[in-house]
């Protein structure tokens, strides 16, 4: 159980491979007021905010997901337990506690680490991690490390509905002046929500090009609204 604990960070990156599982193990309180992620590496007898938990004499390693590899992590997780047994390490004491009811400092106070909180995280430890490397071999975990680079790459340079919903209205703001009209439809960069371009002494609804297909074709500031939009 201690090599689990030891080399919980990088065992991260087997157990939770996709960005999606970071939304599993993040740290702090759910809006629902209750959540039992074992975002901790510590252990408990029935705690099921730490990472291990060793109900009735069992040990249950809580960290993977539906989205792993289970033949990887299986070996992953034979290794770290053996690195452990052959350097004695010690577990260090039992938390029996929800450690969602502290706050991160007094989680930190008491010696207890956090998961890491994205798969690029993940990554950074597993790739500083040598066991790994020893026991899987260095083809397995460099090509393992490197395609999950990629894929975090990939999934940062997505530009979310959420970012979209929440970061147009801005740029609308400070460029227009005012706030998107609510539940506008698709085209929310039409005639009628243009701001006024400054200076031109017509109304933007007036000024609005059109391409030869007779759609409206937006001023360059209007266009990269429009792009943002995207």
């Amino acid at each position: 159980m201690a090599g689990l604990l030891a080399h919980g960070p990088a065992l991260c990156a087997f157990a939770a491979p996709t960005v999606n599982s970071y939304k599993r193990l993040v740290v702090g309180r759910s809006l629902s007021g209750a959540t039992w992620a074992p975002a901790f590496i510590t252990y408990g007898a029935n705690n099921r905010s730490a990472m291990v938990r060793i109900p009735y004499g069992r040990i249950e390693f809580r960290l993977p997901d539906a989205g792993c590899n289970p033949y990887l992590v299986s070996a992953a997780i034979i290794a770290a337990g053996l690195d452990g047994i052959d350097r004695q390490l010690e577990p260090g004491a039992v938390c029996n506690e929800n450690l969602y009811n502290l706050s991160l400092e007094e989680i930190a106070g008491r010696g207890i680490a956090t998961l890491p909180q994205s798969l690029k995280e993940a990554c950074d430890a597993l790739e500083a991690d040598p066991l790994f490397r020893e026991v899987l071999g260095p083809q397995i975990v460099d090509e393992f490390i490197k395609l999950k680079r990629m894929e975090w790459v990939e999934y940062s340079r997505h530009v979310s509905d959420w970012e979209i919903q929440r970061y147009t209205e801005f740029a609308a703001a400070r460029v227009g002046g005012g706030h998107l009209p609510p539940k506008e439809s698709e085209h929310v960069w039409n005639r009628r929500s243009l701001p006024e371009e400054p200076g031109a002494g017509v109304p933007a609804r007036q000024a609005v090009r059109t391409d030869a297909a007779g759609h409206d074709r937006p001023r360059s500031g209007q266009r990269r609204l429009r792009h943002l939009r995207r």
